[in-house]
């Protein structure tokens, strides 16, 4: 099961790696979660993402919607899935995320 937090306290995030952004989402792009991450704080710019956090394959009618520039929000994972899979819903979307615990 997955916790969806969109009003997660900033104050219960510890940083697991690097805060990342990229724009490489034309077809779904699988994102591993490190060791140890329990959690992932994420906000789309420009354009709409959509994601899973299962292994399924996000399309841009399919997933979860990240709806550009609302605020970053916390995902909770299931540590038994080892994978967040992206795509954008159109093109020059920009996807910011950083895994914490």
């Amino acid at each position: 099961m997955v916790d969806i937090d969109f009003n997660g306290d900033p104050n219960q995030f510890t940083p697991v790696g690097d805060h990342t952004q990229t724009s490489s989402l034309a077809s779904a792009t699988p994102i591993t979660i490190p060791a140890g991450a329990t959690k992932v704080i994420m906000q789309t710019q420009t354009k709409d993402v959509r994601f899973t956090l299962d292994g399924t394959t996000p399309t841009t009618t399919k997933g979860f919607l990240l709806v550009a520039n609302d605020p970053p929000f916390i995902v909770h994972l299931d540590t038994s899935h080892n994978t967040l899979t992206v795509i954008e819903t159109a093109t020059t979307a920009v996807f910011d995320y950083q895994f914490g615990r």
